[in-house]
């Protein structure tokens, strides 16, 4: 029975409201600590001023920023600096844009014998769930020998960004990497990500196919399910 506020007759909330009111108040808190550590990141990555070193940003000066100092300082010692922060980029035919969190490029400029810059990419994520498992679950497509899992669909994020960086910006991406920091980690966790060239163009190849049908996401995956059936890879 649906309880009602005896004067307003309206819906008192009840023990599921209010655990979804919980659920929806963290989600927030998460996302913005998330956005915030993403925009004191960049600020800190672009500073010019005197020192060279941005200014403290109070509440933000964190320890999810102690980390990526951290890890700003292990890149340094290998001959990496800032290259650009945020960049947005897209991809027309495809229908496909992102925003890449951080380029990293060699101090000494190095480049490919083809002329294309060599960088390294690096996402940030403020979470400590980086190796959350699978539970065996599995991806589909061109992604049904990866476990369907944070890692890989994050790795999967990365190699997407690559294949648009290098046919649009002419650069040569030598290394990707997701970068957890959260307070309830003692340091960054670095994980290099390794999703393969030839992965990344199947999935691109099916994207083209899905974009010129017009095919739904759900239709999508549907369809990629159906076509995994005969070779009993696991089903969602």
């Amino acid at each position: 029975m649906n309880l009602r506020n005896p004067i307003t007759n309206a819906p008192l909330p009840t023990a599921v409201d209010t655990i979804c009111a919980h659920w929806r108040a963290g989600g927030a808190t998460s996302r913005n600590a998330g956005t915030g550590m993403h925009d004191t990141i960049e600020l800190r990555c672009n500073w010019h001023g005197p020192g060279g070193v941005a200014p403290s940003l109070g509440a933000q000066d964190s320890i999810e920023l102690r980390q990526f100092a951290a890890y700003a300082e292990l890149r340094r010692k290998e001959g990496w600096v800032p290259y650009r922060t945020e960049q947005r980029v897209f991809d027309g035919p495809h229908q496909l844009a992102g925003a890449v969190d951080m380029q990293w490029m060699r101090e000494d400029g190095e480049r490919t014998p083809e002329g294309a810059l060599v960088i390294l990419l690096a996402d940030w994520k403020r979470s400590d769930k980086l190796s959350k498992p699978s539970y065996g679950e599995k991806g589909l497509g061109p992604l049904s020998a990866y476990d369907a899992c944070p890692a890989s669909e994050y790795s999967l994020q990365l190699g997407l960004y690559r294949w648009v960086l290098e046919r649009h910006h002419g650069v040569h991406v030598a290394r990707m990497e997701i970068v957890a920091m959260h307070p309830n980690m003692e340091a960054a966790q670095i994980m290099e990500a390794t999703m393969p060239r030839d992965v990344i163009d199947a999935v691109m190849q099916v994207r083209a196919e899905q974009v010129r049908t017009g095919e739904t996401i759900y239709k999508l995956r549907a369809r990629l399910e159906r076509e995994a059936l005969p070779h009993g890879d696991d089903l969602r």
